[in-house]
């Protein structure tokens, strides 16, 4: 029988783990110890692939083997399991063989992140797991005050900014602290106060690749691309293998209509992960842009703007037929677009695009969607709604438009373009037209719909980008 010392004397708070780990010997030591400390369920899983498909339940700590090869490296693992919403916060232990530390900096740039490197005692594996324990401990007690700092842009005549630099100079882990507060500044679009207080951390500790990060995205949403592409290039000067940042990187490039650039960025991140979904639609625009652009002049060069370059490829793939391809391209550009007018118009031209190949019920959707994310400013797709709906039926599925719409021709608009040329028949596709699910307190009803069972407005606020909620 097995008797440890050491589960007597620790009482740490993690349950339920998660080991990615490959090697059956290995996973087998790591599981003893675990359970001394305490751990009352290790979930393994031999890649990240398997762990995110597997392991439905929170956990309260991840391991992670850092040695993996292949399209299940320990770097694409990392950048997975740090980006994906679910396991952000969650501690992550990582294990590896002596590297040179270069290859770890990526770590540094995360709070609850730790280093273990192999061959370890289970002394210092617990002393790992103790840190990331005294860490999580730390950021919860001090969750409230922080919240009350947020919550006051000035407290006792001294500005929260300046409060928070105190704070974290004297914190033990201030990691966190710099993450709550420049996100939450970003999210109330306090643009200035974040990249004050960002660019002041950066002053006092120019490696700080966090802080650089963070400064990038501000810059970023606030429409200073150009500075945002500096303050991110140097974070990846630093610390090279942060996948999503390199797709800020992407994404800027597209923006700024730096075809080339962009394109190597997402050819970086999909060396690292294959499967890294909006390197793969960035990836695809910059080629379709860049050979797009090589038909119409031998210079490539294109003086107009992204949203406008990609409506007009858009454009293009719809008017020659081609309705599958022009929709994935829309909606790989809908990843790259955050205005929202913007958004709205390219929304409004999918729904032209699936009017013009007689997909109605996909049709009614993106129009939508149009409407949802364009407001009152930008009202075009509302007149199809209304219409549309009035040949819809309830079946089983959801609601399934019946008769053809007769389209109507749109002011020239420098983004939502008319798609459709009444004189010209549509070409035979396929394409999916699968009944759209519409909400009903009531349930599904057979029948034909009249105009005033819809209310327009209350429909649009059960829709999202992504469909019905």
């Amino acid at each position: 029988m097995k008797i440890s010392v050491l589960k007597s004397r620790l009482s740490l708070g993690f349950q339920r783990a998660a080991l990615i780990e490959a090697d059956p010997h290995f996973a087998a030591q790591i599981r003893g110890y675990a359970e001394d400390i305490g751990i009352g369920q290790l979930d393994i899983c031999r890649d990240v692939d398997g762990f995110q498909n597997q392991v439905k339940a929170s956990c309260d700590l991840i391991i992670l083997d850092w040695n993996a090869k292949g399209p299940n490296s320990g770097v694409a693992a990392f950048n997975r399991l740090r980006h994906d919403p679910r396991f952000s916060t969650v501690p992550i232990l990582v294990i590896s063989g002596f590297l040179d530390r270069n290859d770890f900096r990526l770590l540094e740039e995360f709070a609850l992140t730790r280093l273990v490197e192999k061959p370890f005692t289970a002394g210092v594996f617990i002393e790992a797991v103790q840190s990331l324990q005294h860490e999580l401990d730390w950021v919860h007690a001090h969750e409230k005050p922080l919240r009350k700092l947020l919550d006051n842009k000035v407290s006792g005549g001294t500005p929260r900014v300046k409060k928070m630099h105190k704070l974290l100079q004297s914190a033990p882990y201030p990691a966190p602290l710099l993450l709550m507060f420049g996100r939450y500044l970003s999210r109330e679009k306090c643009w200035d106060e974040a990249r004050d207080f960002l660019q002041h951390v950066v002053r006092e500790d120019r490696g700080n690749v966090l802080a650089l990060n963070e400064l990038g995205k501000v810059l970023h949403a606030s429409g200073q691309h150009r500075e945002a592409i500096h303050v991110f290039a140097e974070a990846d000067t630093l610390s090279p293998a942060n996948l999503k940042r390199i797709c800020h990187m992407g994404e800027l490039h597209l923006q700024e209509c730096q075809l080339e650039d962009a394109r190597k960025n997402f050819e970086r991140v999909l060396t690292i992960d294959a499967n890294w979904e909006k390197a793969q639609k960035g990836h695809d625009l910059s080629l379709n842009a860049l050979q797009y652009l090589q038909k119409k002049s031998e210079t490539g060069s294109f003086s107009q703007s992204f949203a406008s370059l990609m409506n007009t490829i858009g454009i293009s793939k719809v008017h020659a037929g081609h309705l599958v391809e022009g929709i994935e391209h829309y909606e790989s550009a809908l990843q790259f677009i955050r205005d929202s007018d913007v958004r709205a118009k390219v929304m409004f031209n999918m729904g032209l695009g699936y009017l013009r190949h007689r997909v109605p019920d996909k049709a009614l959707l993106w129009f939508m969607r149009s409407a949802k994310a364009g407001g009152q400013q930008f009202a075009k797709a509302r007149p199809y709604i209304e219409e549309l709906t009035q040949n819809a039926v309830w079946t089983d599925d959801g609601v399934r438009v019946m008769a053809h719409h007769t389209e109507r021709v749109d002011a020239k608009d420098p983004v939502a373009t008319p798609v459709y040329d009444p004189s010209r028949e549509p070409e035979s596709i396929n394409s999916p037209n699968e009944p759209i699910s519409l909400i009903s307190e009531d349930g599904p009803n057979k029948g034909v719909l009249e105009l005033e069972d819809f209310d327009t407005d209350a429909l649009l606020s059960g829709i999202s980008e992504e469909g019905f909620c």
